[in-house]
């Protein structure tokens, strides 16, 4: 039995309609209405941002090269913060950008990969851990989320979860 691949256009119409789908639902989720442009012009933007149905381009963040099979659509403003579904505020970025930005503006998840991707203040190690932080942290807040979203059929609040800061331990000698 000979499998069938999906044309380049199928491929590409099947991908940006299950983007707009999850997109629909996510801001139905925040009590929004539904996205202000039709599937046709999502794909569209999605063409124009790839340059082409097969087209790559970087990710707004790391510069990582995304296609229609990589890519995230994100929010600059999250939602959550108040910003809209307007093509204005989204940005193409690949996952791990996505997941690690969470719920932070744009400019300041630039800063932070600013911070931690230089070398005079930040190591391998310091780098990796503090990005992980922010994996951690955006894990328990969509685990909030979800148990927010068992106890009540209210769309979700915006969930903030602090963070856990170490302190320096103080030297045996008591410096």
């Amino acid at each position: 039995m000979r499998v069938q691949r999906k044309t380049p256009l199928a491929d590409f119409l099947s991908k940006s309609r299950s983007r707009y789908k999850r997109m629909q639902h996510e801001s139905i989720m925040q009590g929004m209405d539904d996205a202000p442009y039709t599937l046709i012009d999502f794909r569209n933007w999605l063409i124009d941002q790839l340059g082409g149905m097969q087209g790559t381009m970087r990710c707004e963040y790391c510069n990582a090269m995304v296609d229609i099979h990589t890519l995230e659509i994100d929010h600059r403003l999250p939602v959550v913060q108040g910003g809209g579904m307007e093509f204005a505020n989204l940005a193409i970025a690949c996952k791990c950008c996505n997941q690690q930005k969470g719920a932070m503006r744009a400019p300041a998840f630039i800063r932070l990969l600013e911070l931690a991707n230089d070398t005079a203040t930040c190591n391998e190690i310091d780098r990796t851990d503090l990005l992980g932080r922010l994996q951690s942290a955006l894990k328990l807040a969509l685990l909030a989320q979800k148990q927010a979203r068992g106890a009540s059929k209210q769309p979700p609040a915006a969930v903030r979860v602090m963070p856990h800061v170490r302190l320096p331990r103080k030297a045996a000698n008591g410096d």
